[in-house]
């Protein structure tokens, strides 16, 4: 069944100056912290993160009600998609009217309910919507701070774009994914389990791609696995990319960076900026990763903590990701992809040099 919008809603609620309410949209990422979402304590430990339960707004039923006069400090936002007539969510059959009805402030609990109901249909509505119609009227920009130098060699080499390149690729080839994520520094991103990174070479000559694999928490509490797809670009400097990728209907891109990454693979540090333009929302972020998801040795603390001041960060700064339950996570590239070009994380021949 095509997809249509739901009829004209009632006028919208005015405050006592009379001005319209500001409406906003929370897009995936955010560098703001959940209410309760916990720091990271101790360095070692794997702590599960949590995150606020969704606030569902009732939708006003008594012709009293609809003609109050109310204030606002933030009103919720509300974008329904009828996916057919009498259809419900299936979340304990919850109209889509009430599901989709959240307040802007918790990015976590957003992303959660995309993820929970993700569809071609939902897709398809963002898109007509967000992305090509911008009813928002929306525009984020990327942010241009804080400026964080790549690395600049790499097993005493100058790096150059292909080596970049293979510092991403990582561990696939010897491993099932490139890079685990152990922690990250932006909440509403790194609080989701198993993160697996996927870099690889396209079969199309110079195109590079990006698939994290990572586990969200349904609203009903289930743990579901979830792919996107980013084409990557090398940008001027080596060990920069701009990243793009269409999720759920709305288009995000970000500015990488490869902060460091140590010459036995042991561990890397990622940097990004990034912005969902059309959903107003811009963020920034850095990811620590690991083969198999765990800090790095001690013999490396000095090393680490000078990467994350180079990004502004202290280590206490960073959220631990969940990789305690990681069971059969959708993995795999493309057949007919490539990968190392110039370095290879099992090559230890340098180490004799």
């Amino acid at each position: 069944m095509s997809l249509v919008l739901e009829p004209p809603p009632p006028p919208l609620s005015k405050s006592k100056t009379g001005a319209p309410l500001k409406r906003c949209f929370t897009s995936i990422r955010t560098a703001l912290s959940p209410p309760n979402h916990r720091f990271r304590a101790s360095r070692f430990p794997l702590h599960p993160t949590s995150s606020s339960r969704p606030t569902v707004t009732v939708v006003l039923k008594t012709e009293k009600e609809k003609n109050a006069v109310t204030e606002q400090k933030d009103p919720p936002v509300r974008i329904v998609a009828v996916v057919g007539q009498g259809s419900v969510s299936p979340l304990k059959c919850t109209p889509w009217e009430e599901v989709m009805m959240h307040t802007p402030v918790d990015q976590v609990c957003n992303y959660r309910c995309i993820a929970s109901f993700e569809s071609p249909k939902l897709e398809a509505f963002s898109l007509c919507v967000l992305q090509k119609n911008n009813c928002l009227d929306l525009d984020a920009k990327i942010p241009e701070k804080p400026y964080v130098q790549p690395m600049l060699k790499f097993r005493g080499k100058d790096l150059c774009h292909e080596t970049a390149e293979d510092l991403f690729v990582g561990w696939m080839g010897s491993l099932d994914w490139s890079w685990r994520v152990v922690a990250g520094q932006n909440p509403a991103y790194d609080q989701f389990p198993c993160q697996y990174q996927l870099f690889y070479r396209g079969k199309a000559k110079g195109s590079f791609w990006y698939e994290p694999v990572f586990q969200v928490k349904t609203l009903e509490g289930e743990l579901v696995w979830r792919r996107r797809k980013y084409r990557v670009k090398r940008a001027n400097v080596p060990g920069t990319f701009y990243f793009s990728v269409l999720d759920n209907g709305v288009v995000s891109k970000e500015y990488w960076t490869i902060v460091d990454v140590s010459e036995d693979f042991s561990w890397g540090l990622f940097h990004y900026h990034g912005a969902a333009r059309v959903a107003g929302q811009s963020y920034t972020g850095a990811v620590l990763v690991s083969p198999d998801g765990t800090y790095p040795k001690q013999t490396q603390n000095n090393r680490l903590s000078s990467a994350l001041e180079k990004c502004g960060i202290k280590e206490w700064e960073l959220y631990t990701v969940d990789n305690c339950a990681c069971q059969d996570p959708p993995l795999g590239i493309p057949e007919g992809s490539s990968l190392h070009s110039m370095v290879d994380a099992k090559d230890q021949s340098w180490s004799s040099v």
